[in-house]
């Protein structure tokens, strides 16, 4: 059954939390569109908890402004928000039976019997737990608790779901099952929803676009495929999936700007001289036993194998090069035998470099030198 509900526009203006001379999320500024699902991803302690709990209004900033449709609520309590919470620890209320643990917010919002009922049956068939209802907390499942929790923040039809670390408790095959729920709930409902993890794969299956956040600031806004495929920054590119990284300069040539690192030099795109670091993801780079293997004007590294792990679906090397290193993928299928300890050459399309700034640097123009 689909029950489709208008979600909100978002907005953060320049919010800021400061704990004394720390500061814990300075200067956010995100706009969200209606229905969209974004996530705040980020290690720990990066901010984007202490950004959640602001838009939650457990946290008062500093210094911003939060505005939902347009309305600032800023200031506004919790209560009033009309924001629904998923958290971690599920925060059910043991002695109650399922739906009642449903029914409870529905109560705080003075929804008559009739109202509750119909919201908890739907709610609960959106879940899939009608067949639970009369369970307690203890007789469930981690996911299923989970579940709960989720048509309990659902039950009312709130037009903004904040959902923090919901699935990290679990394990893995059960993150990915609720990862398809919460795929199909979010599509079914159309709630604009922001979620709260720390795990890559987890945000580039979920999300419309991902806010990386670092040391209390964002460091890119994109959807999963432009931050995996043109990274800000080295912290994005490190973070947000396996990758290559080779240390070295950008320099302009006569005929367009050149990477040197070590005996190796070729054509890159860049506005800028300096060093720079290239970024290459895995399944971009080919391993070559034979620098001869390699057409010429080709990129060319010398590497060292120093890791292999049979990975399913494929091959997982991990490399060392003069000035980098990293993680290549092949084939587990049709992967040549790479061992431990090879002295190899990696290879890649010149379209597939990124190259990250990693120093102050000049900033060229066209037709500079």
């Amino acid at each position: 059954m689909t029950h489709r509900t208008t979600g909100a526009a978002l907005a953060l203006e320049s919010i800021t939390k400061r704990y004394g001379s720390v500061t814990a999320a300075g200067d956010i500024t995100i706009d969200v569109e209606p229905g969209e699902f974004v996530s705040l991803l980020g290690p720990s302690g990066s901010g984007k908890t202490t950004t959640l709990n602001m838009i939650a209004g457990f946290d008062e900033p500093t210094s911003g402004r939060i505005r939902i449709n347009g309305s600032d609520i800023t200031d506004i309590p919790i209560h009033k928000r009309n924001i629904g919470m998923v958290f971690q620890g599920y925060a059910l209320f043991p002695h109650m039976t399922v739906e009642k643990n449903v029914e409870y917010p529905l109560k705080q919002h003075g929804f008559d019997k009739q109202a509750r009922e119909a919201a908890v049956a739907r709610a609960l068939e959106t879940v899939d737990l009608t067949q639970y209802r009369t369970r307690t907390p203890a007789q469930l499942s981690g996911g299923q608790r989970q579940r709960v929790a989720l048509a309990r923040a659902i039950a009312y039809d709130p037009p903004l779901l904040l959902m923090d670390e919901p699935l990290s408790a679990l394990d893995k095959a059960l993150r990915e099952g609720l990862q398809s729920e919460i795929r199909r709930i979010h599509r079914e409902l159309g709630t604009t929803v922001i979620y709260v993890t720390h795990d890559q794969d987890e945000a580039l299956a979920l999300s419309d676009r991902i806010v990386v956040f670092n040391h209390g600031r964002i460091q890119q806004i994109g959807s999963p495929a432009e931050l995996y495929s043109d990274p800000a920054n080295d912290f994005v590119s490190r973070f947000l999936g396996e990758s290559i990284h080779i240390a070295g300069q950008v320099e302009r040539t006569d005929s367009g700007s050149v990477f040197t690192s070590g005996q190796t030099a070729f054509p890159v795109e860049a506005d800028y001289t300096g060093s720079a670091e290239l970024m290459i993801r895995p399944e971009s780079v080919t391993i070559v036993p034979d620098a001869a293997a390699v057409g010429p004007g080709q990129p060319l590294v010398p590497a060292r194998v120093t890791d292999t792990v049979f990975v399913g679906h494929s091959v997982k090397h991990s490399v060392e090069a003069e000035h980098g290193g990293g993680v290549v993928r092949t084939s587990s299928h049709k992967a040549p035998t790479i061992d431990i300890g090879d002295e190899v050459f990696l290879t890649w399309d010149p379209e597939d470099v990124r190259v990250l700034e990693t120093t102050a640097a000049t900033v060229t123009t066209e037709g500079e030198q």
